[in-house]
């Protein structure tokens, strides 16, 4: 009896482990259903709780959600980043004559193990910072058209008073 009783709890824990899945697993299969394939894994990102100055200094970033990043404020946020095939942002240009050198690096944001959104950065030079002027959504879409804005400057007002500290 004892003897079953411990196959029986060592099979169990082999088919709950093999059943869980990573972050990694997971932003894998959410890419793939947006139709991107992975190239490579590029690692996770620190965790942090979100906060409404985080949200303010990662402008770029939460600005490009669909989401209300606000809905998120006191959670857990976790990141996974890879390179993707497939993607808008492999033909990237700018006025500048900036190009991009292949596949953009995705970065896919997780609350409790699901998958809320992310964003993407075209493959730059090293040498080339242009983070928040070169930062798309998930799929490679602007800020103005992820959110149809007509007048930037008070639709950055409003966000931005909605998330400042008082």
């Amino acid at each position: 009896m004892r003897k079953v009783l411990i196959a029986l709890v060592t099979i169990s824990l082999l088919f709950i482990s093999g059943c869980s899945q990573t972050n990694k697993d997971v932003a894998i299969e959410y890419l793939a259903e947006k139709g991107y394939d992975v190239d490579t894994y590029e690692g996770s990102g620190s965790m942090y709780q979100l906060t409404k100055e985080k949200i303010i200094d990662e402008f770029p970033i939460w600005a490009l959600q669909t989401f209300e990043p606000g809905d998120y404020i006191g959670k857990e946020i976790e990141t996974e980043y890879f390179r993707v095939d497939n993607h808008p942002l492999e033909n990237w240009s700018n006025n500048g004559g900036v190009s991009a050198n292949g596949n953009p690096l995705v970065s896919i944001i997780f609350v409790d193990g699901k998958p809320i959104g992310g964003y993407a950065i075209p493959n730059l030079d090293d040498d080339i910072d242009l983070l928040g002027y070169s930062t798309y959504d998930i799929d490679g879409k602007t800020l103005e058209e992820v959110h149809a804005i007509e007048d930037y400057p008070s639709w950055f007002d409003a966000w931005m008073e909605k998330y400042n500290e008082k």
